[in-house]
């Protein structure tokens, strides 16, 4: 289970909600539990009840625009009706390509049979918008000008850290979270290879 369950449950609600309008709490907690089903995993997450009071203390107080920036990303559509910027499409289609190639498939679970939690759903307006920040920080010379999985994943990676942590999933001032920011900063700069990936992808998910 990811270290901040209740970021990971309440993201994934408001994700389905904006996608599917008319989805109550039966609809979404029947959406979760197909998608752990289909991950591998027995369903341990909020109850019916417990939806139904984020859709009607969190969602129902949200201005439009940010309900919007759950609405799953499609190329060129959510540039069409102006969820994301047009020069955000490279970032999108980037974010897109991982996220198929993470699809589920036997070749992509883990050694105890469980797929990834990491991109089981298409990225949303905001893990793009994220992205492209991250994107948009690193150095030139650490950008290659082909797509390359182990890059995008790492930025990814990088982008979720900081969406989560500006959320207020992270507490900003412990210091496992202060470590962590000061090695991505590093990495920032320098890099991130295979065992730094690993060790990010661990504490996210």
């Amino acid at each position: 289970m990811p270290i901040i369950i209740d970021s990971f449950w309440k993201e994934r609600i408001k994700m389905i909600k904006a996608n599917n309008e008319t989805y109550g709490a039966v609809k979404i907690l029947d959406a979760l539990r197909s998608m752990e089903r289909a991950a591998g995993y027995e369903y341990d997450g909020p109850s019916e009840a417990t939806i139904g009071r984020v859709l009607k203390n969190e969602w129902s107080k949200m201005e439009t625009e940010e309900k919007n920036s759950y609405r799953e990303v499609l190329w060129p559509e959510s540039m069409e009706a102006g969820y994301l910027p047009w020069y955000m499409s490279r970032s999108a289609l980037e974010l897109l390509k991982l996220n198929d190639s993470q699809s589920i498939d036997e070749n992509h679970f883990r050694e105890d049979k469980k797929y990834e939690r990491g991109l089981l759903l298409r990225p949303s307006v905001n893990d793009v918008k994220w992205f492209w920040l991250v994107s948009e920080s690193l150095p030139e010379h650490l950008i290659p000008l082909q797509y390359e999985e182990s890059n995008v994943k790492a930025r990814w990676l990088v982008a979720k850290f900081l969406q989560m942590r500006d959320f207020g999933s992270l507490d900003s001032q412990s210091s496992s979270t202060y470590e962590i920011t000061r090695f991505l900063e590093r990495a920032m700069i320098n890099g991130m290879d295979r065992e730094s990936v690993s060790a990010l992808e661990q504490f996210l998910y």
